[in-house]
């Protein structure tokens, strides 16, 4: 995140930031999550890569839930049809919702892996 900052001078606020959300994720989601999969058995590289995609997906799905916004709920009929314009209100919002998840999903992944390989060595 610091390598790709615009601006110098905010590069280490930036870097700080993003090792709080690095460390906040890792010690209070990945740690339960590893210690559960360890328990149950289940430590493997499919399941590493995974739980790491939801890990990394799920908080910014909840953060950033289109339901928190109620002016993108708003229905309104023209003449008794509905108005399209709406239908594709929402299709916007749903695609400018979904993809930085994707994005944090996969970046979680990516972790995953990462942690695998660390975990065994390879």
């Amino acid at each position: 995140m610091t390598a790709i900052w615009h601006d110098t001078r905010l590069a280490p606020a930036v870097f700080a930031f993003t090792l709080i959300i690095a460390l906040s994720h890792a010690a209070l989601i990945g740690l339960p999550v590893f210690l559960v999969c360890l328990w149950l058995g289940i430590m493997d590289l499919e399941s590493c890569a995974f739980l790491g995609g939801l890990i990394g997906a799920a908080p910014a799905a909840i953060l950033t839930f289109p339901a928190q916004h109620p002016e993108f709920h708003a229905n309104a009929l023209l003449s008794g049809m509905p108005i399209l314009a709406n239908e594709m209100l929402r299709s916007a919002i749903s695609a400018s919702y979904v993809e930085p998840l994707a994005y944090c999903g996969l970046l979680g992944a990516l972790a995953g892996l990462v942690f695998w390989t660390v975990l065994t060595g390879a």
